[in-house]
């Protein structure tokens, strides 16, 4: 008796079926990843631009002060300050 050969078995059909079978499950997974990366995300964006804005916020409140007098700052103010004593 002659061996039977095996049937040669066709990957690309196999995968394209086992795809077709599965694809809502694929779309559900994908769709589920991509939401919890987003959520991820925009927490963390969240997170540390409350913190820029709050830091920046601090840095410009001094400087504000420093840089809208109603003098000039700096050594040619402390000669007219010293002059006005006099």
């Amino acid at each position: 008796m002659p061996k039977k050969q095996p049937a040669e078995i066709d990957i690309n059909k196999v995968a394209a079926e086992f795809i077709q079978n599965n694809i809502e499950k694929f779309v559900k997974l994908g769709t589920g990843l991509l939401k919890i990366a987003s959520d991820k995300l925009q927490l963390h964006l969240d997170r540390t631009y409350k913190l820029y804005l709050k830091t920046v916020a601090e840095k410009c409140s001094r400087t504000k002060s420093f840089l809208i007098r109603g003098e000039p700052v700096g050594p040619a103010s402390r000669k007219a300050k010293n002059m006005r004593k006099l």
